[in-house]
């Protein structure tokens, strides 16, 4: 399914590996689209279609890892010096973590739907924004590996738009984790349904931070 991605069959130089990250950012993406998919289907009362999209979530993060295990491995292999090895592999793992982190906030909304739970309507509307600003998040980390190969003096200005945005969604995060205790203390939730609100707004901020960890990285190859 995946292989329609890929163009490259050996990692020969650091920009080689480059582009086999930007293909994993495009696959990031598809997920991204999907969890988007899962959030707006609370809202439409269309649960029945939350497993449908978490099994092509899972599907194409299975098959991404088993692509990208090559990827890693010829990073390992590659004729590179310890400390761009070592900066590659590190940037590697952080993007990975990406999708990991996908797969882990899917699997939480799946819960909530499997517990025959409910996300209020104003956590619905946080969790809306807080994967907006993780979309917008995702885009300027792809758009600052592109510009790795073009215009590294660029990197730095989007890398730093990233901290502002995680910090900014940071803000958002909070309110939704207050309106999710006072539902708590109101007793307007049960505690399955708490706990699971509780878990997903945890994973979406996890997402924006593995995102962040992910540019922050990259910025280790500038040095």
């Amino acid at each position: 399914m995946l292989e329609k991605y890929f163009n490259f069959t050996k990692v020969q130089d650091e920009y080689s590996v480059i582009d086999s990250f930007l293909e994993h950012t495009r696959i990031d993406e598809e997920e991204l689209g999907l969890l988007v998919r899962m959030i707006q289907v609370y809202s439409e009362n269309s649960q029945e279609e939350l497993s449908q999209i978490h099994d092509k979530i899972f599907k194409i993060h299975s098959d991404s890892y088993r692509i990208f295990e090559n990827v890693a491995e010829q990073i390992i292999q590659a004729d590179f010096n310890h400390q761009k090895q070592y900066d590659l592999f590190r940037l590697y793992q952080r993007i990975d973590n990406i999708s990991g982190t996908i797969i882990s906030t899917s699997k939480r909304m799946l819960i909530l739907h499997n517990i025959g739970g409910n996300m209020p309507p104003e956590l619905q509307e946080y969790a809306v924004q807080i994967i907006d600003n993780v979309l917008i998040i995702h885009h300027s980390f792809k758009e600052a590996l592109a510009q790795y190969q073009n215009n590294k003096r660029e990197i730095l200005d989007i890398i730093y738009k990233i901290i502002e945005l995680s910090h900014s969604n940071d803000h958002i995060c909070a309110l939704s984790t207050e309106k999710l205790y006072f539902y708590g203390n109101k007793k307007k939730l049960a505690m399955g349904d708490f706990r699971a609100n509780e878990n997903i707004i945890d994973h979406l901020k996890l997402l924006a931070k593995s995102v962040e960890g992910a540019a922050t990285s990259l910025e280790w190859l500038l040095i």
